[in-house]
């Protein structure tokens, strides 16, 4: 026996470590799931009322888990606005707002809002 292992060292080498290196790598694609159900790239976030309603989103959009587009008519909306992909925030008016998709619009409060929230002024 030890004659062979001897005699076929580097195939008997080189045949584990290519089945190390493919276990490894089927190991490394498996996503861990922490109870054992289907991983969900889904975020939910919980917070009250009281909070939703400083924020002015329509608790109908909410609850009905739905996505809602935002329009660029600024009529009952906040003063400033910015993408939800971007880190710069821009009055109605300026040109950099026109180029934001609506489903990416996000409203601020404020300029401070929107600064507590990372985003910087964009120059208009």
């Amino acid at each position: 026996m030890s004659d062979i292992i001897t005699r076929y060292y580097n195939t008997i080498f080189i045949v584990i470590l290519s089945l190390i290196i493919l276990i490894s790598y089927y190991l490394g694609t498996l996503k861990p799931s922490s109870n054992g159900t289907k991983n969900n790239s889904n975020v939910t976030l919980n917070c009250s009322e009281e909070i939703l309603s400083s924020l002015k989103i329509p608790l109908s959009d909410i609850s009905n888990n739905s996505k809602s587009t935002y329009s660029k008519d600024i009529t009952n909306r906040d003063q400033f606005l910015g993408s939800k992909n971007g880190t710069k925030y821009y009055t109605p008016g300026c040109v950099g707002s026109k180029r934001i998709n609506d489903e990416n619009i996000i409203w601020f409060q404020n300029e401070e809002d929107a600064k507590l929230q990372g985003y910087t002024a964009a120059k208009c």
